[in-house]
């Protein structure tokens, strides 16, 4: 299937973002596959890699983005291309299931339609090892100085664009206690059985139990795993549902009292309804760190390094934080925000929030295999 040709699938599943990015885990070996072949195809370019550092010829052509579907300011990319008449920006959309492994094999067997890519951490260092990123020079996005240099290092592929964490949302008017930490929800569990929402991602529904035990969420230790499965199904008599889409709604409704759910759920339920706390759980939140990417071929990395820097301007980046409801990376964009966002325990910029973040990485296939197998056994329990 030709790459224009995804948006049309898109449009026909009932998928959130989340579903798209992250829901793929277990098709790893595709993954593999893909990456396998990617790294012995020579698939780095050189015929751009002079960057635009120093160039006087104008920025001119057409950029394709591979990204998700109105994950941009709403007024991003027809401000750029005011700004820069001879460029038109081209979107895409990635690949609505299979995750990051479905978006490693598209972008592979695809090679030279696209010119950069929204992708996360984990994907990142996939695409890097199959050498399908095009470096690009930070020199040419003096912009990324609005960027702490935390998520710069984390992000090394490209630039750094936002991030997202699981947290535990309640209702404060429905309960008598004050939940902060995922030990909590699970001591909770009997009192409030039937009332407890979490989504429906196998990757982060693992990882708060690995944090809930105090383990690492990377971990790949058997007797480690089979004991964060163990706590799953000692919870899951007392959850009312593991859901894909509308996460919040239960919460919001009053049918649920506790939810596992994500920073840009949650923060906008939060608004709508003031009864609704969002708790960054003291064991730590799971976390993905995610950006744009130059791809390895492209003959568009000046407009590529271009674009990255107008989108990191603080007044473009506020517009994709107001458009997308992220978890933010610049304070200077807080002047562009409203108040509700800056002010927002799930979406603003809060070092110590950060500084609990734990960042999921990419897994070898045999880890991932033992984990779908878990996953596996806890949906049918």
């Amino acid at each position: 299937m030709a790459p224009d040709d995804q948006s049309g699938q898109w449009l026909s599943l009932p998928m959130t973002r989340r579903a798209a990015l992250r829901h793929g885990a277990q098709f790893a070996g595709l993954a593999s596959l893909g990456l396998a072949a990617a790294c012995g195809s020579g698939s780095s370019s050189s015929s751009s890699a002079s960057s635009s550092a120093g160039t006087t010829e104008p920025l001119s052509g057409t950029v394709t983005f591979a990204n998700y579907p109105e994950w941009i300011g709403a007024h991003e990319v027809a401000a750029f291309e005011k700004a820069n008449p001879g460029v038109k920006i081209h979107q895409v959309s990635e690949l609505t299931s299979g995750g990051n492994a479905a978006q490693i094999v598209q972008i592979h067997q695809n090679q030279g339609s696209y010119d950069m890519a929204l992708a996360g951490n984990t994907a990142s260092q996939q695409l890097a090892d199959g050498k399908l990123i095009q470096p690009v020079d930070i020199n040419n996005i003096p912009n990324i100085k609005y960027i702490p240099s935390y998520f710069r290092k984390s992000f090394p592929w490209g630039v750094p664009t936002d991030y997202g964490k699981v947290g535990l949302g309640y209702r404060k008017d429905l309960m008598s206690e004050t939940p902060t930490s995922w030990a909590d929800l699970w001591d909770l569990a009997p009192k409030y059985s039937g009332k407890i929402i979490f989504t429906d991602y196998d990757v982060d529904v693992i990882s708060v139990a690995l944090l809930k035990l105090g383990y690492d969420i990377n971990t790949t230790d058997p007797g480690q795993l089979d004991q964060a499965k163990q706590a799953l199904l000692d919870i899951k008599p007392h959850v009312q549902a593991f859901l894909p889409t509308n996460v919040t709604k239960p919460l919001l409704n009053g049918s649920a009292v506790m939810t596992v759910d994500y920073d840009y759920d949650l923060g906008p339920a939060s608004h709508d309804n003031p009864n609704v706390v969002w708790v960054p759980p003291k064991e730590g939140m799971p976390a993905y760190l995610e950006g744009w990417i130059a791809i390895a071929g492209t003959d568009k990395l000046p407009e590529v390094e271009a674009f990255m820097n107008f989108h990191l301007d603080p007044k473009n980046y506020a517009d994709f934080v107001k458009t997308t409801g992220a978890a933010y990376e610049e304070q200077a964009a807080n002047k562009y925000l409203p108040a509700s966002t800056v002010n927002s325990p799930a979406q603003r910029y809060d070092p110590k929030v950060i500084a609990t973040v734990h960042w999921e990485r990419y897994l070898d296939p045999a880890s991932q295999q033992l984990r779908n197998q878990i996953w596996e056994e806890v949906q049918a329990a």
